[in-house]
């Protein structure tokens, strides 16, 4: 982990070649007490397998040596703000985009940091004390987002990267206690100043398709998100909270089409052909409602078997909000003996269109979620079909 880090930080600095314009004189007493908060303020949101790993990186002062050797090499200021900021924004847009954040993104961003520091320093004084206290959490919060990777999915990781980036912006810089974190597992909605996902949808719909494979002719139920912009988007696995949409447009352009309706009746376009089709048979799926539960064992319905979240054909589930995942053949219904044997166990909770469930090991996973048009007892996690177990 500390590698990665130090890596980080160099790449960084091969490509912002520039002497510090703004920067602040590290008081240690005040750094100390800084990582002291920051940790307890991060400890809630860090998996339980990189626990100790941030406790030691935090504890140890490790962050800000790796972080400042790399610097000191390029003879460049450790506390340069606009160099932290643009560590810390790089990290977040890293994670959030992939390789679309390129090297030249970081050094436009360096240059544009310092532009608005120069108006920010203008109108306003700022003590030394401010600058600290801010630039060093960032330091930390870049950091510790590396070395949590790990325990998160790639869906749950970027919507913490997006919370992170989003609750740091200029008009924020100065603000003297520690940064608010959302909880990951907490839905996005307007109460937290962020665009929610769910406003851009006009309905999750059903119908029943027919498909033609090598094994044959088989039936199943199709889901596709239609969205109020006219976009469709067909068998959604992902949360449709953290779902990356200009990423899947560019990837899995085939699951993309168009739809309007007309008259009451709904008709499809395919983007690549431009052939329109009518869907004379469809019904709207439901979300779940908050804190909805199941009480069973549930297994797959899918044409080949198999739960495609996870390698798995059966879920149990509890009223008391505790899932498990399991292979076992016949047998009843006992939750407590399977939750002692399956290696995949947790929580679950259920809201709108998304199940997120946490693992054991501290490991969450985030899910696209609904239940059937009539049947509270049929339900879809992922891309997967859930009926009860006869």
């Amino acid at each position: 982990m500390i590698k990665k880090i130090g890596f980080f930080a160099l790449f960084l600095t091969l490509y912002i070649q520039v002497n510090a314009q703004f920067y602040y004189e590290i008081d240690q007493d005040l750094r100390k007490k800084i990582i002291k908060e920051q940790l307890k303020e991060l400890e809630p949101y860090t998996p339980q397998v990189n626990k100790k790993t941030v406790s030691f990186l935090f504890n140890s002062d490790l962050i800000f040596k790796e972080y400042e050797k790399s610097l000191v090499k390029k003879n460049l200021k450790t506390t340069d703000i606009a160099l932290i900021y643009s560590f810390f924004k790089s990290n977040c847009e890293k994670i959030i985009q992939g390789d679309a954040y390129t090297t030249s993104n970081v050094k436009k961003e360096y240059v544009e940091m310092n532009s608005q520091l120069s108006n920010y320093f203008e109108e306003n004084d700022v003590t030394n004390y401010q600058l600290q206290n801010k630039y060093d959490r960032l330091i930390l919060i870049a950091s510790w987002l590396l070395v949590i990777k790990s325990g998160y999915d790639s869906a749950a990781y970027k919507q913490l990267a997006l919370t992170f980036l989003q609750d740091n912006k200029l008009v924020n810089h100065f603000r003297t206690k520690p940064v608010a974190i959302a909880k990951t597992n907490k839905k996005i909605n307007s109460k937290n100043n962020v665009h929610n996902p769910f406003d851009d949808i006009h309905n999750v719909i059903m119908r029943t398709v027919t498909s033609y494979g090598l094994s044959g002719t088989y039936i199943y139920n199709q889901i596709s998100v239609l969205y109020k912009n006219g976009d469709l988007f067909t068998n959604p696995s992902e949360a449709l909270e953290t779902f990356d949409i200009i990423l899947s447009k560019s990837t899995k352009p085939k699951k993309w089409k168009s739809w309007k309706k007309n008259q009451g009746k709904l008709y499809v376009t395919n983007n690549s052909t431009g052939k329109v089709s009518e869907w004379k048979k469809w019904f709207n799926t439901r979300p779940g409602k908050n804190g909805h539960t199941f009480n069973g064992v549930f297994e797959t319905s899918d044409p080949f078997s198999g739960s495609k979240v996870i390698n798995a054909s059966t879920v149990y589930f509890d009223n008391k909000g505790r899932f498990a995942w399991s292979n076992l053949k016949g047998g009843s219904w006992n939750m407590n003996s399977v939750y002692v044997k399956s290696k995949y166990k947790g929580t679950y909770n259920i809201s709108n269109y998304t199940i997120d469930l946490t693992y054991k090991s501290g490991k969450k996973e985030f899910f696209f979620f609904c239940r059937y048009p009539v049947s509270n007892e049929h339900f879809i996690i992922g891309n997967s079909h859930f009926v009860p177990k006869k």
